[in-house]
């Protein structure tokens, strides 16, 4: 008896014949290989597993959101579901949906948006090591920077359009509806890259890119007086963001995240303050009125 390689015993008979004994060793070298195989196959699955683990928790909605999954049929969300990566929030007509991912990154969408998990990987022990990709394809979002943004922020980006807006301890405000998109910086600064051509967004200005010409930082203010004379869809998408108090609600949610995971940060009030109170929970109710989202 003979063990070769991965320990599966071989035995020879003392007749066989030279054709029997070449099938016989055809036939263990296909097990050697698939034994071979076999750590690679496990990676692949575990790999597969990993891109579609948690990523975030919808922690309010008010109205009706879709998650459509990247394999799967699309379900309804409901206040508390879980969001995994691959996953694309679809927001109804008059929806506003709060998610705030694992590492207390708080996300707000009003209504009807889309908005992609891209890439979702957090490392609780050490946060540098974490990154995020978040994808806005339609309508608007406000963002405020977790653990990850703080830890290594250039391993957060979120696409818009045919845009890569990159972080610095970031509030941010983006919209996009067909070719235009428009960002606005409230807190930190971005670094927005658009047809190769980056540059910086300090906190108060923004910038519009509709694909013609080359975009150039200026006042928020002036932003949004140009995207209103402009008549843009997008300018009733920034009037809704600020007329919900998109902030207060990340906040509210954010805070009550922290309190659920220690470790995460310090509560702070709306304004970026820090609190001891923090809060008792999430604003919004789930699943009422709006106009239904659909996996468009």
């Amino acid at each position: 008896m003979a063990n070769i390689g991965c320990h599966v015993p071989v035995s020879f008979k003392l007749h066989e014949t030279p054709a029997s004994r070449t099938t016989h060793i055809a036939q263990v070298r296909g097990v050697i290989r698939a034994s071979k195989l076999l750590p690679v196959i496990l990676g692949m699955v575990l790999s597969c597993m990993a891109a579609f683990a948690q990523a975030a928790t919808l922690s309010s909605l008010s109205g009706t959101a879709l998650a459509i999954p990247y394999v799967g049929a699309p379900r309804t969300l409901r206040q508390g579901d879980s969001l995994n990566q691959g996953d694309t929030i679809a927001t109804g007509a008059d929806a506003t949906a709060v998610q705030v991912v694992a590492d207390a990154q708080g996300v707000e969408l009003v209504g009807d948006s889309r908005l992609t998990i891209t890439k979702y990987v957090y490392d609780r022990a050490d946060a540098s090591k974490s990154a995020i990709t978040l994808t806005l394809s339609d309508g608007g979002m406000e963002a405020i920077t977790g653990a990850i943004g703080k830890a290594n922020p250039g391993s957060v980006k979120y696409m818009v359009g045919d845009a890569v807006i990159g972080i610095q301890g970031t509030t941010v405000q983006t919209a996009i509806r067909g070719s235009t998109l428009s960002v606005i910086c409230s807190e930190g600064q971005l670094i927005f890259t658009v047809n190769g051509r980056s540059f910086s967004i300090p906190a108060g200005q923004g910038t519009i890119s509709d694909g013609k010409g080359n975009p150039v930082s200026r006042p928020a203010a002036e932003v949004l007086a140009t995207l209103r004379a402009q008549g843009t869809a997008i300018a009733l998408i920034f009037a809704g963001m600020t007329a919900t108090g998109t902030r207060d609600a990340i906040q509210v949610a954010i805070n009550q995240a922290i309190k659920d995971n220690n470790g995460l940060g310090t509560p702070k009030t709306a304004s970026g303050t820090p609190t001891n109170t923090g809060t008792s929970g999430s604003s919004g109710s789930s699943g009422s009125g709006g106009g239904g989202a659909s996996a468009r």
